[in-house]
C-alpha cells in the first residue's frame, strides 16, 4: 500500500476477509488485528469512519522498567474525534462517497 490515507474499509476487507492485520512499529514489530464484525447501514449526518467497539485497553507504547507504566483505558471518544479529523469530517455525504 502506497498510501494507507486512501485505502477504503470495502478495499481492506474484500470478500468474505473478517480480520487484517498490520505492523504499526517496525523497530518493536507490533501487531494489530482488526475483525470486521458486521456493516452496518450509513446513518445520516453521522461522522465517519467510526469505531464503534473495542477489545481490550490501550497498552504503555514504549515500556521501561525504569519507568513502569500501567495500561491506559481504551477511549472511544478520543478515537473516534481522531478518525473524524482523517477521515474528511464535515463532507456532505455525496462528498464523502466520492473519496
Amino acid at each position: 500500500m502506497d498510501d494507507e490515507k486512501a485505502i477504503r474499509l470495502r478495499e481492506a476487507f474484500p470478500g468474505a476477509t473478517k480480520k487484517i492485520r498490520y505492523e504499526y512499529d517496525f523497530g518493536a514489530s507490533w501487531w494489530h488485528e482488526i475483525t470486521l464484525g458486521r456493516v452496518l447501514d450509513r446513518e445520516p449526518g453521522a461522522v465517519y469512519p467510526r469505531c464503534t467497539a473495542f477489545a481490550s485497553d490501550s497498552p504503555v507504547e514504549y515500556w521501561s522498567e525504569d519507568d513502569p507504566q500501567e495500561a491506559q483505558p481504551y477511549d472511544l471518544a478520543e478515537t473516534n474525534r481522531r478518525l473524524a479529523r482523517l477521515g474528511g469530517a464535515g463532507l456532505g455525504e455525496a462528498e464523502e462517497e466520492d473519496r
